[in-house]
């Protein structure tokens, strides 16, 4: 976990809620891409998976209302826990603004997935977000989200993370929403930044 990823969780703001912090290490396989974007490795999703559900269940046994996941590459703001949470349900997702990691190239896509209209699933751009509070996602990342507890009892984390979770909470009409306000920054192990 990069310093700055784990300075802002803690320096998040929880006053007056009930608030407990579970850290993982999923033992990546890096690099997990190379030189081309091709996939090398893809045991990495499922020790990513492996931990969520570790997470979720912790969760479920003690009964908490929701799971914030924060994955060590991102760096959030102290107001995005309570930010979140005005937002959210126990069944439904939301999540924080960011854009994807990939090179050296500050304008990657905004890291969510909508479905247009003709079905079409597409990245959106600066231009479909100008004068959105919330965008409703197809696919939500999971570097900066918060899950309502209903959503965790139906749904259990699986090796194709995002775009399996976005198949499934489609299926069971879960919505997932994109707090346009909320913004974090993504961060590699060179110290570069991507942020909207």
């Amino acid at each position: 976990m990069y310093e700055e990823s784990y300075n802002s969780i803690l320096n998040l703001d929880t006053t007056g809620l009930e608030v407990d912090f579970y850290f993982t290490y999923f033992n990546p396989i890096d690099p997990r891409w190379d030189e081309q974007g091709k996939e090398k490795d893809s045991r990495w999703r499922y020790n990513i998976a492996f931990k969520m559900n570790k997470a979720r269940q912790i969760v479920l046994a003690f009964k908490y209302d929701f799971m914030l996941n924060v994955e060590s590459d991102m760096i959030i703001t102290k107001n995005t826990l309570k930010e979140l949470l005005k937002y959210a349900k126990l069944n439904n997702v939301v999540g924080a603004l960011y854009r994807a990691r990939a090179g050296r190239n500050p304008n990657t896509p905004l890291c969510l997935h909508i479905k247009k209209l003709n079905g079409q699933i597409t990245w959106p751009d600066e231009d479909y977000i100008k004068d959105k509070e919330v965008i409703e996602a197809y696919t939500i990342p999971f570097g900066c989200t918060l899950f309502g507890r209903r959503v965790l009892e139906l749904i259990n984390f699986k090796e194709g993370i995002d775009g399996t979770f976005a198949l499934e909470t489609d299926r069971l009409g879960i919505k997932k929403l994109v707090i346009t306000s909320v913004r974090a920054k993504h961060i590699d192990r060179n110290g570069i930044i991507w942020e909207v």
